[in-house]
């Protein structure tokens, strides 16, 4: 049996199919590890806070990481207490770039060389640098306690110079972060680079 779909309709699911490819790809440069100490029981903490930034400034960045950091908190079930804080949550962004080389030959001939086919000669070649701006968030939490590191989380992309996409970065990197938050006590954490 097979069922008739109008061209209108095709057209719509495709783009959305479109739409779902692209979303994917832009968030191909996103890399997230996290890891914690297995042997907690991570639903005995109730209240956190934040670890104050020695920075004397705080950029829409740090808020934006501030605010879904804090919603991933209340959603766990813990309440923000700066007076009694179980657990400090630490974080910090480092902004740093890599330089992309693109080489161009232009000019250039296939033919035959020596020995047969598959010879290529002449042409200009033309190499040109791009710095690449990257952007790396570690979130960390420690046991207020014990003094003693119990989570940690890290994730590093590729930045651009919109504002908006970067905002987005941060919701998706954090969200990420945050997936198996809080951890049930002897669960292992997925594949991870610490």
């Amino acid at each position: 049996m097979r069922i008739a779909v109008a061209p209108s309709r095709r057209r719509a699911l495709r783009g959305l199919g479109i739409a779902a490819a692209l979303a994917l790809a832009a968030c191909s440069t996103l890399n997230v590890n996290t890891d914690w100490n297995t042997t907690i029981d991570f639903t005995k903490y109730k209240t956190w806070d934040f670890v104050h930034d020695t920075l004397p400034y705080s950029t829409f960045t740090q808020e934006r990481i501030r605010s879904e950091i804090a919603a991933q908190m209340t959603k766990a079930g813990m309440t923000r207490d700066s007076a009694n804080p179980e657990l400090h949550v630490i974080y910090r962004v480092n902004l740093s770039s890599t330089t992309q080389y693109t080489t161009v030959t232009t000019g250039g001939y296939y033919g035959p060389a020596w020995g047969g086919w598959g010879g290529y000669g002449g042409g200009i070649s033309t190499t040109s640098a791009q710095q690449i701006p990257q952007g790396a968030l570690t979130i960390a939490m420690v046991d207020t306690k014990v003094n003693q590191l119990v989570w940690r989380a890290e994730a590093d992309a590729e930045l651009n110079d919109q504002g908006q996409s970067n905002a987005q970065l941060v919701q998706n990197a954090i969200n990420r972060m945050f997936a198996q938050f809080p951890p049930k006590a002897g669960t292992m954490p997925g594949s991870n680079n610490f």
